[in-house]
C-alpha cells in the first residue's frame, strides 16, 4: 500500500492494480457535506462535454473521510490498465451544490517487469533496490525500515514487482539462476512518462550445479510458503477444532480397519455378522447346528493349521469367521432354517467353497485343499495379508489412542462435540466384545 501526501501539480507513479492510501487538504472545509475521489483516464474529454453525456467515464472511486480540520484520508485502487490519469475530488456542500477539481495527475505504470530475451516472464529474480544519496551522491542499499517494502524482492509469475517507490533516483540489481545478472538504473519523476523499467535478463550456458540450485530454491520456496501458510493456521481455534475432528476420525477409521482385520470380517459385512450372531443368541436350541470338518493336505497325509473358514450367506456376506487348529478342526454354529456356504482359504493353497447342506452335525467332513503351491512373488502377494496382520495387532492400541484423544478433547472443546467419536468408538469397543465372547465360546 502506497501512502502519498498528494500535491497539486504533481504526477505520481503507482503500478497498476495497486492500494493506495492518499491525503490532502482543503481550505473553510466548514459547508462540506461530502467528498468523494474519482480517477479519469486522462485520455477522456472534458468532464462536462457532449460525448461524455450519460457515460461512466471514472476508472474508480473512493470516498474519503475528515481527519482534522480540513484534513482528508482516503484509499483507492489504481486502475487495470497502464497508462496516464488524473485525480478528481468531487466536492459536496450542505447546500447540495457540487463541485468538481482536479487534485494531480496520476502515471500507472506495468510495474517493475523482468523478461528473458524471448518475452517470456522470469519468476522469482531477485532485485535489489538503492537509492541516490544526493549528499555523497552514491548509490546505497535502500533500508526496508524507512521504505515500506521489502529489499530484496522477489518478481511473481508474470516477471512483475508491484513497488511503489517515492520520487527519485534508485538502481536495481537483478539476479536470477539460469541467466546473467543485470543492472539498471531508472528514475521516478513528476513528469507524465514516468514509469519502472523493464530487464531483459540473458541465459547463461547451461550447468548441472545452477540447475540443482534452482531447484533446491524451488522446494525452499515450497516449505517457506507451507510454513507461514501453517503459521497462520495454528492461530485460528477453528483450525485447531477441525484438525481435532480429522484425527478423532481417522484414528476411528484406522480402529474399525483393526477390529476388521482382527475379526476377519471385512467392514462391510459387520452388520450382517452381528445379525447372525443376534439370531443364534435368540434361537431355540433345537434351530442350532454346528457345521463341523478338518481341513488337511492328503500330499502330506496332515491337517492344515491356520486355514481360514468363513460362513457366507447367499449374497457372499460374511457371516462369520474362525481357523482350523493344530488337528485341522474347526467348527461354526448355523440356524437351521437358513442356508449357508462355507468358504476355506489358506495361504498357499487354493480355496475351496462348500454348501452347509454337505454338512452333518453327526459328523465331521474332512476337507482336502489340496497340496501346497509355489508363488514366486510370495511376497507380493501378501502385502494385503501383511497389512491385515498389522492393523489386527495394533487394534487395541489404536481403540484406546481414540478414547483417550476423545477425552482429552472432551475437556478441551466440550463434551456433546466430542460424543459422537466417542459413540462411534464404544459400538467399535461392543463389536469386539461380541465377537471376543463367540471366540471363547467357539
Amino acid at each position: 500500500m502506497w501512502r502519498p501526501s498528494i500535491a497539486s501539480g504533481r504526477v505520481i507513479v503507482i503500478p497498476k492494480n495497486e492500494v493506495f492510501e492518499f491525503k490532502f487538504k482543503i481550505i473553510k472545509s466548514e459547508k462540506i457535506k461530502s467528498i468523494q475521489i474519482i480517477v479519469r483516464d486522462k485520455k477522456v474529454l472534458g468532464i462536462f462535454s457532449d460525448e461524455d453525456e450519460g457515460e461512466d467515464t471514472s476508472s474508480g472511486t473512493a470516498e474519503v473521510i475528515e481527519t482534522g480540520s480540513g484534513e482528508y484520508v482516503g484509499k483507492i485502487k489504481t486502475p487495470d490498465k497502464a497508462g496516464n490519469y488524473e485525480i478528481f475530488a468531487r466536492i459536496v456542500d450542505v447546500n447540495g451544490n457540487v463541485e468538481e477539481k482536479k487534485i494531480t495527475d496520476l502515471r500507472v505504470s506495468e510495474g517493475f517487469l523482468v523478461k528473458d530475451n524471448r518475452g517470456a516472464p522470469i519468476e522469482k529474480a531477485q532485485v535489489l533496490f538503492y537509492y541516490y544519496n544526493k549528499r555523497n551522491r552514491l548509490y546505497e542499499i535502500l533500508p526496508p525500515q524507512i521504505f515500506p517494502i521489502k529489499n530484496p524482492v522477489y518478481t511473481d509469475r508474470y516477471g512483475r514487482i508491484t513497488v511503489s517507490l517515492p520520487i527519485g533516483k534508485y538502481k536495481a540489481r537483478v539476479t536470477a539462476i539460469g541467466y546473467e545478472s543485470a543492472e539498471v538504473k531508472f528514475e521516478i519523476h513528476g513528469g507524465s512518462n514516468a514509469d519502472y523499467p523493464e530487464v531483459v535478463l540473458k541465459k547463461s550456458p547451461f550447468n548441472i550445479i545452477t540447475a540443482v540450485i534452482y531447484y533446491w530454491n524451488i522446494l525452499i520456496d515450497f516449505f517457506s510458503s507451507s510454513k507461514s501458510f501453517v503459521k497462520k493456521l495454528s492461530d485460528s481455534v477453528r483450525f485447531h477444532r477441525l484438525n481435532a475432528a480429522v484425527t478423532t476420525t481417522i484414528l476411528i477409521i484406522l480402529s474399525f480397519i483393526g477390529l476388521s482385520s482382527r475379526m476377519r470380517v471385512p467392514i462391510w459385512s459387520i452388520p450382517y455378522f452381528l445379525i447372525h450372531k443376534s439370531k443364534l443368541k435368540n434361537a431355540q436350541d433345537q434351530l442350532i447346528s454346528s457345521i463341523k470338518g478338518r481341513v488337511v493336505d492328503k500330499n502330506k497325509n496332515g491337517p492344515i493349521q491356520g486355514a481360514d473358514v468363513y460362513l457366507l450367506d447367499k449374497n457372499n456376506n460374511v457371516l462369520n469367521h474362525t481357523r482350523t487348529g493344530s488337528d485341522g478342526k474347526f467348527s461354526i454354529d448355523t440356524h437351521k432354517e437358513h442356508k449357508y456356504s462355507v468358504q476355506i482359504v489358506k495361504e498357499g493353497y487354493g480355496e475351496i467353497s462348500l454348501q452347509s447342506s454337505q454338512f452333518t452335525s453327526s459328523s465331521v467332513k474332512e476337507i482336502d485343499l489340496g497340496s501346497r503351491k509355489h508363488q514366486n512373488l510370495y511376497y507380493f502377494r501378501n502385502l494385503d495379508s501383511i497389512a491385515r496382520e498389522f492393523f489386527s495387532v495394533l487394534f487395541e492400541a489404536l481403540l484406546l489412542i481414540s478414547f483417550g484423544f476423545e477425552i482429552s478433547l472432551g475437556y478441551s472443546l466440550g463434551w456433546l462435540r466430542v460424543l459422537p467419536f466417542i459413540l462411534i468408538s464404544t459400538l467399535n469397543l461392543g463389536i469386539w466384545l461380541v465377537h471376543l465372547s463367540n471366540t471363547r465360546e467357539t
